[in-house]
């Protein structure tokens, strides 16, 4: 078997020759996944075609290598892709009107995406957005309220630690409970404006002003640059959350100049601020290549040959 198409990074070692058959079918998902990114039911369906059926295996040792080497994306994005393709079906594909939205209950049994769904749709006048699909999420998920527990003198869900004390026996399901809450820990999210939880995330991030001032050439990096940056900054992203709480629970006492190196570590991605304060990289007079990617003679030793920076703006504060 020649192995001259083998894609780089490749080994060659799970390598097979396709028939006939199968390089048309290839075919016919690589042009759909090229041609309709935005469209993620027709490409959730191509990709899950091409892993079932194995047909990266005549360049690609496994899926994983097939998705970055190909798209430029991971086995993850290609994951939530299917994931949301997989509810758009249960809940209905008139119904769910694009990934965002299918993302919200994805990780939900059927039944309970019905009914988030069903949820939403009658807090918000029949009109089904992401918000509404998280608020409604969010409501479901919240334990009921004792009329024997207050939190700061008022009804309120009964918080885990009391509840499980309850379930023990250790408190009496008729004894009276009053808590105080000092307060949790702000979440600093990156509220966006109204309506733009529906914008694709082609869509949101052709939007973005570095978008536009960078060449051809070095948008695609920009592109899973940010948008990576958009899913992990999610408002309702369980990991960014906890790593935020973890932050300032460590950081207490701790003064800024004298954090650790993993602290320090962490505090970096905490600050990094939103793509649309990212800049081109500084002028070739201050030693950058004012957004080609690259000097007179190498690659831009300031940007790393991407053409753009992103410089810490974001607080993250310790309570």
């Amino acid at each position: 078997m020649s192995t001259a198409n083998v894609a780089p990074g490749t080994s060659g070692s799970a390598l097979r020759e396709l028939t006939a058959d199968e390089l048309a079918q290839l075919d016919d998902c690589e042009r759909v996944i090229a041609a309709g990114l935005t469209g993620f039911l027709e490409v959730a369906d191509a990709l899950h075609t091409v892993q079932e059926k194995r047909l990266y295996q005549n360049k690609y040792d496994n899926f994983d290598a097939y998705c970055w080497g190909k798209w430029g994306f991971t086995t993850r994005r290609s994951r939530q892709l299917i994931a949301a393709a997989k509810v758009a079906r249960n809940v209905g594909t008139d119904v769910i009107q694009n990934e965002r939205q299918a993302r919200v209950i994805a990780s939900e049994k059927p039944a309970e995406q019905l009914a988030i769904v069903a949820d939403a749709a009658a807090a918000n006048g029949g009109k089904l957005t992401t918000s509404a699909l998280k608020k409604a999420k969010a409501k479901r998920a919240e334990p009921p309220v004792n009329p024997n527990t207050t939190v700061n003198g008022k009804a309120a869900p009964e918080p885990r630690d009391v509840a499980q004390l309850r379930k023990s026996g250790m408190i009496g399901a008729d004894v009276k409970v009053s808590v105080t809450d000092h307060g949790a820990p702000d979440k600093p999210k990156q509220e966006r404006d109204a309506g733009e939880d529906e914008v694709t995330d082609e869509d949101w991030v052709r939007r973005l002003p570095l978008w536009k001032q960078l060449s051809e050439k070095l948008r695609p990096e920009f592109e899973k640059d940010a948008i990576a940056f958009r899913h992990a900054n999610d408002v309702e992203d369980p990991v960014m959350d906890s790593l935020r709480a973890f932050f300032r629970r460590e950081n207490k006492g701790m003064k800024e100049k004298g954090l650790p190196p993993y602290m320090k570590r962490i505090q970096v991605l905490l600050k990094t601020p939103d793509p649309s304060d990212w800049k081109l990289c500084m002028s070739t007079q201050d030693g950058g290549c004012g957004g080609k990617g690259r000097t007179k003679f190498s690659m831009c030793p300031k940007c790393f040959g991407l053409g753009y920076v992103i410089i810490e703006t974001r607080q993250v504060k310790a309570k």
